[in-house]
């Protein structure tokens, strides 16, 4: 894993499409950070979709938030 500004944006635009509880929740408020540097996404919020150093940031981002490893359901 090494730093990559859009790597690191790519993983935080999927992590809060996944984890946010809401509108005014913390995680939401990324949305709003991502908007304000321009960033545009092409991951769709697929932690699928990530190319692999993202997919290690996406990863340590939902580590760090405790929550358990992404699976895709189904």
């Amino acid at each position: 894993m090494h730093f990559d500004r859009f790597d690191v944006c790519e993983a935080a635009f999927c992590f809060a499409c996944l984890y946010h509880t809401g509108q005014f929740s913390d995680t939401y408020r990324i949305f709003g950070r991502l908007n304000a540097i321009g960033f545009r996404g092409c991951s769709q919020g697929d932690p699928d979709r990530l190319l692999e150093n993202a997919r290690a940031w996406f990863d340590r981002m939902v580590e760090d938030a405790g929550f358990s490893p992404y699976e895709r359901e189904g």
